[in-house]
C-alpha cells in the first residue's frame, strides 16, 4: 500500500537517527581501538622490564636454592608465603618452571585443577 507522505518523512527521520546513533557506535569502536593499540605499545616496555626482572628472579632463586639445599629451600619459601596466597602460588608456579623433573605430568595436571580453587606452594 501507499504510505502518506508524512508517514514517509516520520520513517525517514528514523532510519536517520538509527543511522546516526550506528556512525556513533562506529566511532566509539575505532576509538577504544586506538585506544587498545596506544595502551599496547605502552606496555611493551613495562613487559619487556618484567621479563628481564623474572628472568632475573630466577637464576636468584636457583642460587639460593643450591645454596641453601632443596628441601630448606623449599620449607623456607612456603614458610615466608604461607599467609599469603597469591605468593605462595606464584612461588609454586615459579618452581615448576623451574624445576619441572619434580613435578609428575598426572600431578602437574592435578595441580593446575587444585590452583584454580587454591595455591598450594611449592614441593619439597
Amino acid at each position: 500500500y501507499i504510505k502518506s507522505g508524512r508517514a514517509l518523512d516520520d520513517k525517514d527521520k528514523e532510519i536517520r537517527e538509527k543511522d546516526d546513533l550506528l556512525n556513533k557506535a562506529v566511532e566509539r569502536i575505532e576509538n577504544a581501538d586506538d585506544n587498545f593499540n596506544q595502551l599496547y605499545e605502552n606496555a611493551k616496555p613495562l613487559k619487556e622490564n618484567i621479563e628481564i626482572a623474572l628472568k632475573l628472579l630466577k637464576i636468584l632463586l636457583k642460587e639460593l636454592e643450591r645454596v641453601l639445599g632443596r628441601n630448606t629451600f623449599a620449607e623456607r619459601v612456603n614458610k615466608l608465603t604461607e599467609d599469603e596466597p597469591k605468593l605462595n602460588g606464584l612461588a609454586g608456579n615459579l618452581d615448576k618452571k623451574m624445576n619441572p623433573e619434580l613435578y609428575s605430568e598426572q600431578e602437574q595436571q592435578q595441580e593446575q585443577q587444585k590452583n584454580q580453587k587454591r595455591d598450594r606452594g611449592m614441593h619439597l
